[in-house]
């Protein structure tokens, strides 16, 4: 029986031949070394596996919403409690917006949040100069080039360029918690430096309705 010196020698000879065929390692192949080119993929993939993976989309939904309990309020006066429980669970849904980042965070590793505040789309005519609220009866605007114009202008009825704004308001029901589709979000990397910057694409189907002129989806845009 070759010792196993013998056996490496002439493996080595096979394999250094110019005549012997170079056969691939079974345990590298494409799949194994695959990576994600970008943090947006990366994404994509987590989502995937929470989405179709039974046992991952149990196990992180459970160890998200597990840590979280009732909101205590920490004091016995009654008015108090009434008042904050209207804000923050009637209002603002804090607890449906807590479990929103729980699971974004186990699934991505992080969430990306934001508030809105309640204001009311304005138009001011560029005719006759006149303002008035997106969404009025009968008056319909539709982007134009760069701009925006409206078909009627309510006051002097004309077909003009009008330039929109949002009048913000006072009113606590209005305010808004947001959890942003990590999905959405692209980044730029410098490799010298090391430096990343994050931003979020506004989603195709939302710059079609804006640009449609789609009334309601205009005067609730920021």
């Amino acid at each position: 029986m070759p010792s196993s010196s013998t056996i490496s020698q002439s493996l080595r000879r096979i394999q250094n031949s110019s005549w012997a065929l170079q056969y691939p390692s079974p345990f590298f192949e494409v799949a194994g070394t695959f990576m994600p080119k970008n943090i947006s993929e990366l994404f994509q993939w987590c989502r995937y596996y929470y989405m179709t993976n039974a046992v991952i989309h149990a196990g992180l939904s459970k160890i998200a919403v597990y840590p979280l309990t009732s909101i205590d309020y920490g004091t016995a006066k009654e008015e108090l409690v009434g008042t904050w429980r209207r804000v923050l669970e009637d209002d603002l849904q804090f607890p449906g917006y807590l479990q929103q980042v729980a699971i974004s965070t186990q699934v991505y590793g992080t969430a990306l949040v934001s508030i809105g505040f309640p204001f009311r789309k304005m138009a001011r005519c560029q005719s006759c100069g006149k303002e008035f609220e997106v969404g009025h009866r009968g008056v319909k605007i539709r982007q134009a080039g760069r701009g925006f114009r409206v078909s009627r202008c309510p006051h002097c009825g004309a077909r003009a360029g009008v330039e929109l704004w949002d009048n913000y308001i006072k009113d606590q029901s209005g305010v808004k918690l947001y959890v942003w589709d990590l999905l959405d979000v692209r980044d730029e990397h410098n490799s010298i430096t090391g430096e990343s910057r994050y931003y979020v694409r506004i989603p195709r189907e939302l710059v079609n309705s804006l640009q449609l002129g789609n009334q309601f989806v205009l005067s609730t845009t920021p």
